[in-house]
């Protein structure tokens, strides 16, 4: 299929420089075929088509502008675009054991809009409440409908625990669609987009549920890693948004699972385990996925097929 490439007048090429971009699969602008959107790039498709002067202004202001370069990078660019999903709970109200929460909503949407706001993602679906389904998540090969697992980055904030026979992790939702537990049995995910999922949830990574083997043996089917917690954890209107800030440039270009750390130990306090598991190679066991990047903020890597899953968790003092 012809690719199509975005056209910029010169005046932008200082901007477009700023946005150079890691080896993805559709590395659109890249003429050179080195994995970045260079000067020398966008030199060979200046008005390509963009023939009028005045097509970069976005704003219709007079100036192109950066928020005009993301406007075009974001919408010109299309297949280099990468899609965030997030869903909260904080209703727990249909479950007698689940005490309402308060902030997941806050949680979510600061990892969501944060990402959102970067030049090379958008915001796929974020739902709340009784729009936050168990079904979402889960498979088509177990019934569900597998929303989440069509954008490279999910994120879950709400209540999590051992179900009642205390031996498979679970993230709860407050509505029986198709029931209240999404728990590693039902977990298959990579095999259509996603890269990296994060759970904001209470005891999702416990330690002595990565012994029994259940995600490792049934989430990774193409995913890189998982972000959570072995322990309990408090809820926070701004983990999800510092989590975000330390991976995309704001603050820092952390690999994922370094800033997960920094932003559960912003947030948490000692005492409290926050953990990662991320896939790696046989039998090498290089930590493949330990050291991945948010795409378009450095390096990352493929999951190797048939990986092993490497295990870690942190003590959340500062």
């Amino acid at each position: 299929m012809k690719k199509r490439y975005i056209i910029i007048p010169i005046v932008m090429l200082a901007m477009l420089a700023a946005f150079s971009v890691p080896v993805m699969a559709e590395p659109c602008g890249d003429v050179n075929c080195d994995g970045a959107i260079s000067m020398s790039d966008a030199r060979a498709i200046i008005r390509y088509d963009i023939s009028s002067d005045w097509a970069a202004d976005v704003n219709c202001d007079g100036a192109i502008s950066m928020s005009d370069a993301r406007a075009i990078i974001r919408y010109d660019l299309n297949c280099c675009i990468c899609k965030v999903f997030a869903e909260w709970v904080n209703d727990y109200s249909a479950l007698p054991n689940c005490d309402d929460l308060q902030y997941t909503d806050e949680d979510a949407e600061g990892f969501y809009y944060e990402l959102d706001s970067d030049a090379y993602w958008d915001g796929y679906h974020i739902y709340g409440d009784d729009d936050a389904k168990e079904r979402h998540w889960k498979d088509p090969n177990y019934g569900g409908s597998d929303i989440a697992d069509n954008a490279e980055f999910a994120f879950f904030a709400g209540h999590g625990r051992p179900t009642s026979g205390g031996d498979l992790a679970a993230f709860i939702f407050g509505t029986e669609y198709d029931d209240h537990y999404l728990t590693c049995e039902d977990a298959l995910w990579g095999n259509t987009k996603m890269n990296w999922i994060a759970i904001d949830s209470c005891e999702v990574l416990s330690h002595y549920e990565l012994t029994a083997g259940c995600w490792a043996y049934n989430a990774f089917e193409g995913l890189h890693s998982i972000c959570g917690w072995d322990t309990a954890c408090n809820e926070t209107t701004f983990r999800g948004r510092y989590f975000a800030r330390y991976m995309d440039g704001t603050w820092d270009e952390k690999t994922i699972i370094e800033a997960w750390k920094q932003a559960t130990k912003d947030s948490q306090g000692a005492g409290y385990y926050a953990a990662a598991m991320a896939a790696r190679d046989w039998p090498s066991h290089s930590w493949d996925c330990w050291d991945d990047h948010l795409y378009s903020h450095g390096p990352s890597v493929e999951p190797p097929v048939n990986p092993t899953v490497a295990y870690d968790r942190w003590d959340c003092a500062p």
